[in-house]
């Protein structure tokens, strides 16, 4: 996902947050374990950082966008893009409702079914392994 752009030419069915499969959990031990509870953690204190530099992030995103708006990855809404972005800091929450939402986001993507199909799509239909 990249601004606008999503895998599978935009067409939706991948949905999740972000990828996070069960190998890549397994490898943290599992979601019980005391390394994916430290995974949760980090998630939550970078996108707790990240927020206090919004302002910046999204200003270097427009100055991007000047000359370039024909990308693939702003589909010709660029400003579509940018205040997109800007949501997905989620400003009108506080921290603790923030870390809740970060929480939500893992849960949502562990092993989301939609991934897990696309994968193996792309490894079935195009290859992709």
């Amino acid at each position: 996902f990249f601004f606008l752009s999503s895998p599978g030419k935009n067409s939706g069915f991948e949905s999740a947050p972000f990828k996070l499969t069960r190998d890549f959990c397994m490898v943290m031990g599992g979601p019980d374990s005391a390394t994916f509870r430290t995974f949760r953690e980090l998630c939550c204190r970078t996108f707790l950082c990240l927020r206090k530099h919004c302002l910046e992030i999204t200003m270097l995103v427009e100055m991007l966008i000047l000359g370039n708006e024909d990308l693939a990855c702003f589909r010709g809404r660029p400003e579509d893009a940018i205040r997109e972005l800007r949501e997905r800091f989620r400003l009108e929450l506080n921290d603790r409702a923030c870390m809740e939402y970060v929480n939500a986001l893992i849960d949502e993507s562990l092993e989301n079914w939609r991934t897990r199909w696309y994968d193996r799509y792309q490894r079935f239909c195009v290859g992709v392994l």
